[in-house]
């Protein structure tokens, strides 16, 4: 158990997935693709729209969306997305 600061959780296999999780419990997930854990995100983020990205099978709603560029807030959370290039 942590008292401050954000828990990341890195998807072994998963090159793009990460996980942050507060201490109050809310969680992020970004770029979902093949996670056989058992969470129940409050927010998903998608950097673009391939299938190894995108995988919110295992997710029960409710949650949040982000699936464009832009800025952001959720639970004193502040998320800019910004456009790029795939893969450089």
């Amino acid at each position: 158990e942590f008292t401050e600061g954000i828990w990341i959780k890195k998807y072994p296999g998963n090159y793009a997935c990460f996980e942050f999780e507060k201490k109050d419990g809310y969680q992020v997930i970004c770029d979902p693709y093949n996670i056989n854990d058992d969470i129940q995100p409050d927010l998903v983020v998608e950097s673009h729209q391939h299938w190894d990205h995108t995988d919110t099978s295992t997710f029960k709603e409710p949650y949040d969306l982000i699936t464009e560029t832009g800025e952001y807030s959720y639970d004193n959370i502040t998320i800019r997305g910004f456009s790029g290039k795939h893969n450089i």
